[in-house]
C-alpha cells in the first residue's frame, strides 16, 4: 500500500508542471511561409484539464519478477486573474476528480465506496476526496516567470492525517517539493520552446537539467519540431513535436514504512506532440509516451537492501478546454 501512495502522489504532482499555457505571438511576415513566435504565457480565464496517464511497471531484482499496471485519470480545474496594478496574475488550481484502477486499486471521486472502512480503495478515497479541497496557488510576475506557489503543504498534510504510517514520507516530500522547486517545475515547459520565430519545418535542440524530486538531477535532451501551422475557424493551430532523452544519476533515500528506497539511476525515452492555438495561446492537446529504466535500491522494514530494476512503459494523454 505504501509504494502505491508514493507512486500515486508523483503521477499527479507530474500533472502540475503541465498546467500551463503557451501564448504565441505573429509577427508581420510575409510569402508562403509564416513564422510565430511561440512564448509561454498564463492568460486569464478558466480553464478544465483533464489527464489520463497509463503505466506498466515490470520489476526485476533478485528473486523479483513482478509487473505491475495502473490507469490514472486526474480532472484539475484552473482559474487565471488578469494582472493587478503591478502586473502581477494569481493562477490557482483545483482537483476535480481523481480515478485511479490498477495494483489492486479502483477508486473514483465521483464515485465513491458505500463503506468507511479500512480497506485500501476506502483509505485511497478519502485521500482523494481530501485533494478535492486543496487550492494550489501560484502567483505569475509581468513577465510570466514564476514567483511563489503555495498550498502543496495542504496537499501533503491531508495524506498524513488519513494514513498516519505515511507521514515520515509525506515529510521528506515536503521538503523536497518546496517553493524553489516547484517554480523550476512548472517553467520548465518554457525550455521546451524556441528563442525566435520557427516555421514549418524548423528544428531546435532544447537543453537542460532539472532537479526533481526523489530522482535527483535530471538532464533533459531533446530535438524539437514545428511540424504544421493550420489556419482554422478557432485559430492559427500549431502542432510541435519533441523527442528526447531525460536522465539522472539518482537521488535521496526516501524512507518507506520502516524500509527504504533510492533510485540509483534514472534512463527515460520520450516521444511528445503538443496542439497549441497560437491565437488563444492554449496548450489544446499533449499526447507522450516514455519508455526506459529505473535502477533503485531497496530496503525493506527487516531484512538487507537489494538492487532492483524497474522497467517503465507510460503514455500520457492531456487535453485543455475552456471552462463555459
Amino acid at each position: 500500500m505504501t509504494m502505491r501512495r508514493l507512486t500515486v502522489a508523483l503521477l499527479i504532482l507530474a500533472a502540475i508542471p503541465h498546467l500551463q499555457c503557451s501564448r504565441s505571438r505573429r509577427p508581420a511576415s510575409s510569402g508562403k511561409d509564416p513564422k510565430v513566435l511561440i512564448q509561454q504565457k498564463y492568460p486569464p480565464g478558466r480553464y478544465v484539464l483533464t489527464q489520463v496517464q497509463t503505466t506498466k511497471q515490470r520489476i526485476k531484482g533478485k528473486g523479483v519478477n513482478q509487473t505491475a499496471s495502473q490507469t490514472m485519470t486526474v480532472v484539475m480545474g484552473t482559474d487565471t486573474s488578469v494582472p493587478d496594478g503591478e502586473g502581477v496574475k494569481t493562477m490557482t488550481v483545483t482537483f476535480r476528480r481523481i480515478k485511479m484502477d490498477g495494483q489492486g486499486l479502483s477508486v473514483d471521486t465521483d464515485n465513491p465506496p458505500s463503506g468507511r472502512g479500512g480497506s485500501p480503495n476506502e483509505i485511497m478515497d478519502r485521500v482523494y476526496r481530501r485533494f478535492l479541497d486543496v487550492r494550489i496557488t501560484t502567483r505569475i510576475g509581468p513577465d510570466e516567470k514564476i514567483l511563489s506557489v503555495s498550498g502543496l503543504d495542504d496537499l501533503w498534510d491531508t495524506v498524513a492525517r488519513e494514513v498516519p504510517s505515511a507521514a515520515g514520507m509525506v515529510q521528506q516530500f515536503k521538503a523536497g517539493f518546496n517553493e524553489e522547486t516547484m517554480r523550476e517545475l512548472i517553467g520548465a515547459q518554457s525550455k521546451l520552446l524556441p528563442a525566435g520565430p520557427v516555421g514549418v519545418g524548423a528544428i531546435w535542440h532544447p537543453k537542460y537539467t532539472l532537479t526533481v524530486p526523489v530522482a535527483g538531477v535530471a538532464s533533459f535532451d531533446s530535438e524539437a519540431e514545428l511540424l504544421e501551422l493550420d489556419e482554422t475557424p478557432d485559430g492559427t493551430i500549431a502542432r510541435i513535436r519533441v523527442i528526447g532523452s531525460a536522465a539522472s544519476k539518482g537521488g535521496d533515500k526516501l524512507s518507506v514504512a520502516g524500509g527504504s528506497v533510492r533510485i540509483k539511476e534514472m534512463d527515460i525515452d520520450q516521444d511528445m506532440t503538443l496542439t497549441l492555438n497560437v491565437d488563444s495561446g492554449v496548450v489544446t492537446n499533449l499526447e507522450m509516451t516514455q519508455t526506459g529504466k529505473v535502477k533503485m535500491s531497496v530496503r525493506p522494514p527487516a531484512g538487507r537492501s537489494q538492487d532492483m530494476t524497474s522497467h517503465l512503459d507510460q503514455t500520457i494523454t492531456q487535453t485543455v478546454e475552456p471552462e463555459n
